[in-house]
């Protein structure tokens, strides 16, 4: 990983990071890493990026999986159902970036994760398990 969850540092406007980034080459396939409604957006800082509403934990987790060098699923603003491990994308190096990576954030509630991000995810049933970066970067279902 290039940058990890809850790392300090200059470069975010918050000084903290609230999300992973994970060293991949470009074209590495990314699986949903739940199930959940899909929806595809652009911005210049994420490039092309996917939103996962889980449905599983009630709506109230959000992942975004930013950076992708393309994706799999509608790009037209329509939502659409996707299975946990379906390939939805795959990982390169749209937006403000230095390199390929996947850039993973779990928003809780729509609101991005602040310091009691354990806490709240450690607090939902099963969430936690299987949520790693490496199941969902070129490994579906992997370890």
């Amino acid at each position: 990983m290039s940058s990890w969850y809850g790392q300090g540092g200059h470069t975010w406007a918050s000084g903290q990071y609230y999300a992973i980034d994970v060293v991949v080459p470009t074209g590495t396939p990314i699986y949903a890493p739940k199930a959940g409604y899909a929806w595809y957006q652009w911005n210049t800082g994420g490039g092309n990026m996917i939103n996962v509403k889980h449905t599983e934990t009630g709506g109230s987790l959000t992942s975004v999986l930013a950076h992708l060098s393309s994706v799999r699923i509608r790009t037209d603003g329509v939502t659409q159902w996707v299975n946990k491990n379906q390939l939805i994308g795959y990982s390169g190096s749209s937006g403000q970036v230095t390199g390929p990576h996947l850039h993973w954030q779990m928003n809780v509630s729509d609101h991005m994760s602040d310091s009691n991000y354990g806490a709240v995810l450690n607090g939902i049933p099963g969430v936690m398990d299987n949520w790693s970066p490496r199941k969902i970067c070129g490994t579906q279902g992997g370890v």
